[in-house]
């Protein structure tokens, strides 16, 4: 029989009543405590309960601060991959949003070399908040779904005044900023 589906990345295994039980990845930068965090445990909850294998990747899980169903023997405790917590979160209290940018490149990076290496891309990826990996998880042929809460370029607010401070903000955002419209499409 050949397959009915023309992506040779897709999961071809079946759930019960005949449905495909899907492989979802889900992205996300740090799997701590909070509105987002809770709508990706949510959803991964779901998915898993729905029959669907989940990988959440994260570039930080902190066990001590985090939802319970990621921990110790909770629901999504095993399913959970850390790369790049090495990677600074900030440099001297600034450059964050350049930080979470390279955080997330790593993360994908690192999928993607997964996916080639072990041949086990996802049925579907969901990234959510930081777009700037979208490039790198298309690359491994799978579907993407990017969630963003509201962008970076939006939450940022300009100086009122024109001084040196707001023109070194504007340079410091420019490259940002440019990098998000180009990977939200």
């Amino acid at each position: 029989n050949p397959n009915p589906n023309p992506n040779p990345n897709l999961n071809p295994n079946h759930m019960a009543g005949g449905e495909r039980k899907m492989r979802v990845d889900i992205f996300h930068l740090d799997l701590g405590i909070g509105g987002a965090e809770m709508l990706i445990v949510s959803a991964a909850c779901a998915l898993k309960r729905a029959g669907h294998e989940v990988k959440l990747y994260t570039t930080h899980h902190d066990v001590d601060h985090c939802f319970a169903a990621t921990r110790g023997d909770g629901e999504l405790a095993g399913d959970i991959c850390v790369y790049g917590d090495w990677l600074p979160r900030q440099i001297f209290g600034r450059l964050t949003a350049v930080c979470a940018s390279l955080r997330m490149l790593y993360l994908a990076a690192v999928r993607l070399y997964l996916a080639i290496l072990k041949q086990n891309a996802a049925d579907v990826q969901i990234l959510d908040g930081v777009s700037t990996p979208s490039p790198l998880l298309l690359m491994t042929g799978s579907p993407l779904l990017f969630y963003c809460h509201y962008p970076d370029k939006l939450l940022v607010t300009a100086e009122k005044k024109g001084g040196l401070k707001a023109r070194l903000k504007a340079l410091y955002r420019l490259p940002l900023n440019l990098l998000e419209e180009a990977t939200t499409g």
